[in-house]
C-alpha cells in the first residue's frame, strides 16, 4: 500500500514571492494508476487544478502532486491537507501543514488611552502602536532623541506639543516610519 503523503513548503513563504510551490507525494504504489493524490484547503490559494506524476521508482510506482500560488497575508495559517487513496483496497492516508506567510505590518493604529475623553495640557495619555504581521513586529516610539518600545506614555501632555510622537515597524522585509 501507499506511504503516508509528504508535503513538501518552501523553508520560508514571504509574502509577494512570485510564485510558491507545493509539492506532495507517495511512494510503494504496487501498479500504475491504482492510487491518486488530492489536495484539501488550496481553494483560496490558487485557481490551477493540481498536476500529478506517476513515476516508477525501480521497485514500485511513486506519486506527486504539485501546485503553485502567490504567497499573502491572508493565506498565513491556512491549512492544507494531501490525501493519497489506493483503490484496490477502502485505504486511504494523509498529511497536513499550515502554511506560515511572512508578511510586514498591515492595518498599523495609534492608540489612544487617556482618562478623558478630550485631552488637555496636563493630562497623562498613553499611546500604544499595534498592527498585524507575521512574526510580529517590533515599534519604537522616538521624539527627538529619546527611544521607548511598543508603548508611549506621556505623564504630561506639555502645552507646546505639536504632535512630534512618531512611531516606527520594523519587520523582517521592511522598515516603516508614520510621521
Amino acid at each position: 500500500r501507499p506511504t503516508k503523503p509528504e508535503i513538501r513548503v518552501p523553508e520560508e513563504v514571504i509574502e509577494g514571492d512570485e510564485m510558491v510551490s507545493l509539492v506532495c507525494s507517495s511512494t510503494n504504489v504496487d501498479q500504475r494508476g491504482r492510487a491518486t493524490l488530492s489536495w484539501e484547503g488550496i481553494s483560496d490559494l490558487t485557481d490551477w487544478v493540481p498536476r500529478t506524476e506517476e513515476q516508477w521508482a525501480g521497485y514500485s510506482w511513486s506519486l506527486t502532486s504539485n501546485f503553485a500560488f502567490t504567497p499573502s497575508y491572508q493565506h498565513h495559517n491556512t491549512a492544507i491537507k494531501c490525501v493519497v487513496n489506493y483503490i484496490p483496497y477502502p485505504y486511504s492516508d494523509e498529511t497536513d501543514v499550515t502554511l506560515q506567510i511572512r508578511y510586514p505590518p498591515k492595518s498599523t493604529v495609534i492608540l489612544v488611552n487617556a482618562s478623558q475623553e478630550e485631552i488637555k495640557e496636563g493630562d497623562c495619555v498613553t499611546l500604544v502602536c499595534v498592527g498585524n504581521s507575521f512574526p510580529e513586529a517590533n515599534y519604537t516610539w522616538y521624539k527627538k532623541d529619546r527611544f521607548t518600545n511598543r508603548t508611549e506614555i506621556l505623564s504630561t501632555v506639555p502645552g507646546t506639543d505639536t504632535g512630534a510622537e512618531s512611531s516606527s515597524k520594523s519587520s523582517p522585509q521592511k522598515i516603516h516610519r508614520s510621521p
